[in-house]
């Protein structure tokens, strides 16, 4: 897996470029934040920040099989206006695991642990820490280095690989 690399630019994520090429990136650094920042599908009854019926999500993903557990992006968008209290903190680790969770049914990652913290009123902050552990499939991607604090808007973001 060969993604190009992202990097954070005031609330988004933007591609790089060297000499006149887009940087490429061979880890799981790229898939994990796309996964992360990108708008997932609300369920139903989730309540949106504006209150309106737009469930954002990938066009894609209605193509999905929901059966398999596929899911694209992350339903953390819908914490935009929410506030940082503990309850919210719980939901957001919740939202991260689910984003990630292919990791675990494709067999790149054993475990992945996620802890959300309030680091002021307006700033959430997740490590996440992908366990590779008895996980066997793409042994490649576990050769860069992971760890690295990245800010995309009001979120900090900590990505730490285990082996």
């Amino acid at each position: 897996m060969i993604d190009v690399a992202l990097v954070p630019v005031s609330e988004t994520l933007d591609l790089v470029l060297e000499a006149g090429d887009l940087r490429p990136e061979a880890g799981l650094r790229t898939a994990v934040l796309v996964s992360l920042f990108s708008d997932g599908l609300a369920d139903p009854d989730d309540e949106t920040p504006d209150g309106g019926p737009d469930r954002r999500g990938w066009w894609g993903a209605e193509v999905l099989d929901e059966d398999r557990g596929d899911f694209f992006g992350s339903r953390l968008w819908l914490l935009e206006r929410a506030a940082l209290r503990d309850a919210t903190l719980v939901e957001a680790e919740s939202h991260v695991r689910e984003a990630l969770a292919w990791l675990l049914r494709e067999g790149i990652a054993e475990r992945v642990d996620v802890t959300a913290t309030r680091l002021d009123r307006a700033t959430l902050s997740l490590e996440v820490r992908l366990v590779r552990g008895a996980a066997t499939e793409r042994a490649d991607l576990w050769s860069a280095e992971l760890a690295e604090t990245v800010e995309v808007g009001p979120t900090r973001f900590r990505l730490v690989a285990v082996p």
